[in-house]
């Protein structure tokens, strides 16, 4: 029989453990504040994945876009505005951006990346993620005179799979 003094002891002990766990894992995926990143993408991971995503688009390059977007359950959407917007239910099935790239590359769409921002990286469901956001300037056949060709965009690449950095995330308006 145990002793309520031993078992007194013993419920602050596991109290304490827990305290201290749960402090570590808080740790682990808040964000350490502005321009660092806690969790495990590099900056220079994340910025080559996304650069190589904008060169693919471009070249209508299905098999590079094909070796950068993650499969799911990591892949989350690729969106963009107009012209030949992709949102909606479109933008969360993986399976039809192939038609999507394939199309613009049918308007002769080019992308560029202008600037580049590294928001950071933090795990989630287990995925180390690397976020960022971007401007570029983007045209096409189709652009419409009245619309500017600067866009901004935000998105995220998750940097823990075993083959290597993919595309998760992107959205561009």
């Amino acid at each position: 029989m145990i002793s309520p003094v031993a078992f007194a002891a013993d419920k602050a002990l596991l109290g304490s453990l827990a305290a201290g766990a749960a402090a570590l894992v808080v740790a682990a995926v808040a964000p350490a504040g502005p321009g660092v990143a806690p969790g495990p993408c590099k900056a220079s991971q994340t910025r080559a994945v996304a650069y190589a995503f904008a060169r693919a688009w471009t070249r209508g390059d299905l098999a590079a876009v094909e070796r950068l977007v993650a499969r799911e359950p990591q892949y989350r959407w690729v969106s963009a505005g107009p012209p030949g917007g992709r949102s909606g239910p479109r933008a969360f099935d993986r399976r039809s951006l192939s038609t999507f790239i394939r199309t613009r590359h049918a308007q002769q769409e080019s992308l560029r990346l202008r600037s580049f921002k590294f928001n950071g990286s933090d795990v989630r469901a287990g995925d180390g993620y690397g976020h960022f956001e971007f401007i570029a300037y983007r045209d096409a056949n189709d652009w419409p005179q009245s619309l500017s060709h600067t866009r901004r965009g935000k998105g995220a690449i998750v940097c823990t799979l075993v083959v290597r950095p993919m595309l998760a995330v992107w959205s561009l308006g």
